[in-house]
């Protein structure tokens, strides 16, 4: 399978791609890692990844919507906090709880 193959079957733009990061991070309160929810995307739309290369490349926009999205003050997803260090957790993120005022 071509590169532009690939690059034809993982494109999703960022809106669709971001709210299927939600649905997914929606059902792990505790956080989940960029690994299991670029999985969890892949078992989802199934008709759209069919090869095993494409998850790489998900995984890594995935990983970019991640890292952007955290960086955001008012965006609803978080790093996932380590409790002895108090450092984030590498990889891991959630959905920010919301304040209720």
């Amino acid at each position: 399978i071509s590169l532009m193959q690939i690059m034809i079957h993982i494109h999703m733009n960022t809106r669709d791609l971001r709210n299927s990061i939600y649905r997914v991070l929606v059902y792990a309160p505790q956080g989940l890692h960029i690994d299991a929810i670029t999985m969890a995307i892949v078992n989802d739309s199934r008709t759209l990844f069919e090869a095993g290369e494409c998850a790489e490349l998900l995984r890594i926009r995935v990983a970019h919507i991640l890292a952007y999205d955290a960086k955001r003050k008012d965006s609803a997803i978080t790093r996932v906090i380590n409790g002895k260090t108090h450092k984030p957790r590498r990889g891991m993120y959630k959905l920010r709880k919301k304040k209720i005022t």
